[in-house]
């Protein structure tokens, strides 16, 4: 029989297909003959799995679960699992089958039925599986108790009130209780953390000081996916007192220790939370983690530090001098791309003492073939200088020394940092200034054009030429896209026609006229008319609005050539 694609899937050859398996799977002789029998089942799933419709054969297949062939029968119940939902009615009839298999002698022939009874996802056929449920939860085999939690598990989702049925036949006794006890007098089974800890999970409920000390005295036995998963639900755990968080933690701390990060981490997790409330030990369990975190950070893996990092960035909002010590384990940290690097460095308050490393380290993250890694190293060398004005004149220095670079997004995003800089380092942050013009030709991203034109409206009078870089732009306005752009300019021309108004006054004229009469966007017109309305109403009240009280008056040059485009706005302003 032909395997290429064209021969499945052609219209003209499926039912061929079909039918043949089907006489196939009712000849008597290929009954007869199990070797042949399977390999006809086998042929059915491998069409199956290659997008073939073979829910005709349903019928054929049931009966090819009579078996005693184990891997025929896990075969006849994948497909039987598969095409349940869409033959309902007839999946009726694999449940005697099933039910049948689930007390079986053979622990793999139970747990594989009850395993493929839960996976049925009809809810019709729930009050036929309750009773293999509880036997399989109290099945000798940890192969049945584990497909029968994860069988609960799946009728969860499928009926949710499932569970709150199944208390009436005592099922949270029986797996918390009955079971645990039962495994002690056994031998603990590791793999059983797993069954123990999706039910808990599935039940949604805090768990009780019982189920809290069976886990804890034991958690050393489970795999270290279990001891995650574990403390991850004693998140929902309340303690009774104080004194028993202290022997929780104490119990606990040999698990920051583990080579397994997700252990680890979930620890970390868990130590947080139960001493959210317990302020005068906050800062000791810091100073415990910080350890394993350290650790965590110098891991080759570059997801597992962004994960450390986004963690120690939450502690340094809380404890901001916790990793004063450790900043060159921070530079030397394999993770480039992330801000949660370089913001976690703004905070350390030993920087100061090394500057020449930091120029180095900084200069080489700016020189980044990431865009993005270039632009994090330059915001974060103005983060720095913001919070630790020991530094702030070096860090000035070494932006001013990015725009002789003259490369466009470096430029952009340093006239950035420069801008919000001049806020508090005045003195030192002005030498930008004679970079201005050159700059104005180089950056064409709008937050680093905002910036410049802020940067000329705010310090124009220092600017010998001012008026005239601004002019090119206001040219050009009904070609600029960014809102913030024009914002931007209508401030800067009002304020820069307020310390050089002959030179400014006729392109404030033009610019307030193209953004009342014809610009679309809303934030931009209703700036531009309000500054006309207050340059109406004086020009020495305008400035002391736009530019502040501490400013010299200026005489009155206004002489708007408006249009009266905009007339009903206009008309009720006296404009025109």
């Amino acid at each position: 029989m032909s395997t290429s694609s064209g021969g499945f899937f052609s219209e003209s050859n499926k039912k061929g297909e079909v039918s043949e398996l089907q006489k196939n799977l009712q000849s008597p002789e290929v009954q007869r003959d199990a070797r042949q029998y399977r390999k006809v089942v086998r042929k059915v799933i491998a069409y199956m799995t290659l997008g073939m419709d073979v829910s005709p054969l349903f019928m054929d297949m049931i009966k090819a679960a009579a078996t005693h062939d184990l891997v025929q029968k896990k075969l006849v119940y994948l497909y039987i699992c598969s095409y349940a939902s869409s033959n309902p009615e007839l999946a009726l009839l694999t449940v005697n089958t099933l039910r049948k298999d689930c007390q079986d002698s053979s622990a793999m022939v139970r747990g594989l039925a009850l395993r493929s009874m839960c996976s049925l996802r009809l809810p019709d056929l729930v009050e036929y599986i309750v009773e293999p449920l509880l036997a399989g939860l109290q099945d000798l085999s940890s192969y049945v108790r584990r497909s029968a939690v994860m069988g609960c598990v799946k009728l969860y989702h499928l009926i949710p009130d499932f569970v709150e049925g199944l208390k009436r036949f005592l099922l949270i006794n029986i797996l918390f209780e009955k079971q645990i006890k039962t495994m002690c007098g056994l031998g603990f089974d590791n793999n059983y953390v797993n069954m123990l800890v999706f039910f808990i999970l599935l039940t949604n409920n805090k768990p009780h000081n019982y189920h809290f000390q069976h886990f804890s005295v034991r958690l050393r036995s489970f795999s270290v996916w279990g001891q995650s998963q574990v403390m991850e639900m004693l998140l929902r755990y309340q303690p009774q007192d104080t004194e028993e968080v202290f022997d929780i933690l104490n119990l606990l701390d040999d698990r920051l220790k583990q080579p397994n990060s997700a252990v680890v981490m979930a620890c970390i997790q868990l130590f947080i939370h139960l001493t959210r409330e317990m302020k005068d030990i906050a800062e000791d369990v810091y100073k415990r983690i910080k350890g394993p975190l350290m650790t965590i950070l110098s891991s080759s893996n570059s997801e597992l530090v962004y994960v450390c990092l986004c963690h120690i960035e939450i502690l340094l909002s809380k404890m901001p001098k916790l990793f004063d010590r450790e900043y060159r384990s921070f530079f030397s940290s394999n993770v480039k791309g992330t801000r949660m690097f370089v913001l976690s460095l703004v905070t350390l308050h030993y920087l100061y003492y090394i500057h020449n490393y930091l120029n180095c380290m900084f200069s080489a993250h700016v020189h980044d073939v990431d865009v993005k890694m270039s632009k994090e190293a330059v915001k974060a060398i103005g983060e720095i200088a913001m919070h630790l004005p020991h530094s702030s004149e070096y860090c000035i220095d070494a932006l001013l020394s990015f725009l002789s670079w003259e490369i466009e997004y470096i430029s952009s995003q340093t006239l950035v940092v420069i801008r919000d800089l001049l806020l508090k380092y005045e003195k030192s942050a002005i030498a930008v200034l004679p970079q201005i013009g050159e700059c104005l030709e180089i950056v064409q991203d709008p937050k680093g054009l905002a910036a410049i034109i802020w940067i000329i409206g705010e310090y124009g009078q220092s600017i010998v030429d001012s008026p005239y870089l601004l002019e090119p732009l206001i040219d050009r306005i009904a070609s600029e896209q960014s809102a913030e752009v024009k914002l931007q300019l209508l401030t800067a021309t009002m304020k820069l026609f307020f310390k050089k108004p002959p030179e400014c006054q006729h392109m404030l004229g033009r610019l307030l006229k193209f953004c009342v009469d014809e610009e679309m966007h809303m934030d931009v017109h209703d700036r531009a008319l309000f500054y006309y309305r207050l340059l109406k109403t004086g020009p020495k009240e305008a400035e002391r609005v736009v530019c502040g009280s501490n400013t010299k008056p200026v005489a009155n040059p206004w002489n708007l050539n408006a249009s009266s485009s905009n007339s009903k706005a206009r008309k009720n302003d006296g404009i025109g």
